[in-house]
């Protein structure tokens, strides 16, 4: 994991622009970020912000407005550390709402790359047809906002709810090196082994795929075949951990395994 340049913590209001590229650009703000802006902070005309495009690039920014329309004036770019690599992205057995929403939060934060839900056995929410929509649409706000709370230049991906045996095949055409995180491997290896084995397949260039299960885990049958097609599993520890809980230990795994890979380079 490259650090690259430090930046610091701006004091700045950092807000998330898909369409802010380059600087001498001005760009006109969605309705939301025009409301919260001018009608909830009370920015004014000129006001210093920090607009980032979710892609890599932040820029230094003047607040334009006029009327109920609102843009920002692009500035200097904002130097921002390059992402993690080969970084790692996030399967979760759907929980309920308000586990996969704290769930893809402190994903945005701790800098994974994607959130890939999936209906298991044992899921409690099971988005009907049609409705997959709705709910990557809050996911994918709730990731704009995590970037803009933890001043980053990423945008997590968020990818529609699949099923169990698409995730399978996703695992057996992957080239990540793929870990398997189940109530049932708590008394396997610590968490020290999982880092440090995670370590290895990140020292390989390999990014990291990790699959978490519902509330009540994975079925004996679903956990066989997720090894089967290719996961390795690793252990949280001697305790039965909540959803949210395991979601966090598993990407801070993660983000200490590229920073052990880097360290031994």
């Amino acid at each position: 994991m490259s650090k690259g340049p430090n930046r610091g913590h701006l004091s700045l209001r950092w807000v998330y622009c898909p369409e802010a590229h380059a600087s001498g650009q001005t760009v006109e703000l969605d309705a939301a970020h025009a409301k919260h802006l001018t009608g909830v902070l009370r920015l004014e005309q000129g006001a210093a912000i920090a607009v980032a495009n979710g892609a890599g690039a932040a820029f230094h920014a003047l607040l334009r407005v006029r009327g109920k329309a609102v843009s920002v004036e692009l500035g200097e770019a904002v130097p921002v550390p390059p992402r993690m690599q080969p970084g790692f992205r996030v399967a979760l057995g759907l929980p309920k709402n308000t586990a996969a929403d704290f769930a893809v939060e402190k994903l945005a934060e701790l800098g994974a790359t994607a959130f890939e839900p999936f209906v298991t056995s044992r899921s409690v929410v099971r988005p009907g047809r049609g409705d997959e929509e709705k709910y990557v649409n809050r996911w994918r706000g709730i990731a704009a906002e995590a970037l803009e709370q933890s001043q980053q230049a990423w945008v997590l991906n968020v990818t529609a709810p699949r099923s169990f045996t698409e995730i399978i095949s996703t695992i057996k055409t992957s080239k990540a090196a793929c870990f398997l995180f189940a109530s049932e491997s708590r008394n396997g290896s610590t968490l020290g082994q999982g880092a440090s084995l995670m370590a290895e397949a990140v020292a390989q260039g390999k990014e990291l795929f990790l699959v978490l299960g519902p509330e009540g885990g994975f079925s004996t049958e679903e956990r066989k075949d997720l090894v089967a097609a290719g996961c390795r599993e690793l252990s949280m520890g001697p305790a039965v951990l909540r959803v949210e809980t395991a979601v966090v230990v598993a990407a801070t795994l993660a983000c200490l395994a590229m920073e052990q890979a880097e360290r031994q380079t």
